[in-house]
């Protein structure tokens, strides 16, 4: 398997729903795939510097936009289709 990762987790306890304040924290322990264990650290990254990542593919956006070639005005598919006005399936 992969590396352990450790979680601690907040199990409410017996005497917490009795009115007693305190609560346990009981650390759980997981085996993961490391690509498993690296996708999950990078989300938690991401989601951390959320306003930082959605900036970032805003950005990306922009230069796939600016890279993308434009058609020119009044382009007619019809003509590049079908230069002749011919019908496709006269070919049968």
């Amino acid at each position: 398997l992969g590396s352990p990762i450790t979680v601690e987790s907040f199990v409410p306890s017996r005497s917490m729903t009795l009115g007693s304040p305190s609560g346990t924290r009981t650390p759980t322990s997981l085996n993961l795939e490391d690509h498993i264990a690296n996708m999950i650290d990078n989300e938690l990254y991401r989601l951390n510097r959320k306003e930082e990542a959605d900036e970032e593919w805003l950005e990306k956006q922009r230069e796939w936009s600016r890279m993308e070639p434009k058609l020119p005005e009044n382009f007619d598919f019809e003509e590049i289709i079908d230069p002749n006005g011919s019908d496709s399936s006269d070919n049968d």
